[in-house]
C-alpha cells in the first residue's frame, strides 16, 4: 500500500513539475508556445517512458536514476521532434521544445532527489524488510 502511494505521489509530482515548467515558459513569453493539448501529449510521452525505465517502481541511487531519467528524456525529446517534424510538419515550436527539455534535463533529477529525501527520510515511508539467506 505504501509503495503504491509513493508511486502515485512521484507521478503526480512529475506531472505538476512538467506543467509548471510549461506555464513558467508561457508566462515569460520567450518563444511561441504550443497549445495545452500538445503539452499533455508531451507529458504523457515523458511519463510513459519513465515508467518504462522502472523509475516509479524501483528505488535507484542518484546516479543510476539520473542516467535512466536522461535516457528516457532524450528518447522522449526525439519522439516529440519526430512527431513535430514528420507528422505535423511544424517547426514553430522547435525553440520552445528545446528550452523546455533543457530545463527538464536539469530540474527533474534534482527535484526527484529532494522529493524522495522528503518522502523516505522525513516522512519515513520506507518498508522495513528482512533479508534471509546466506548472501
Amino acid at each position: 500500500m505504501i509503495k503504491n502511494i509513493v508511486k502515485l505521489v512521484l507521478i503526480v509530482f512529475d506531472i505538476c513539475l512538467l506543467l509548471g515548467i510549461f506555464f513558467a515558459l508561457k508566462f515569460l513569453n520567450i518563444t511561441i508556445t504550443p497549445d495545452i493539448k500538445t503539452i499533455f501529449i508531451i507529458i504523457i510521452i515523458i511519463i510513459l517512458l519513465m515508467q518504462n525505465e522502472q523509475l516509479y517502481n524501483i528505488r535507484y541511487d542518484f546516479w543510476q536514476e539520473t542516467y535512466k531519467i536522461f535516457k528516457s528524456l532524450f528518447l522522449s525529446y526525439l519522439i516529440v521532434l519526430f512527431f513535430l517534424f514528420v507528422i505535423e510538419k511544424n517547426t514553430d515550436y522547435l525553440s520552445f521544445i528545446t528550452i523546455y527539455f533543457s530545463l527538464i534535463f536539469f530540474l527533474i533529477p534534482i527535484s526527484k532527489r529532494l522529493l524522495k529525501y522528503f518522502l523516505f527520510k522525513k516522512l519515513k515511508l520506507i518498508i522495513n524488510v528482512s533479508i534471509l539467506g546466506n548472501k
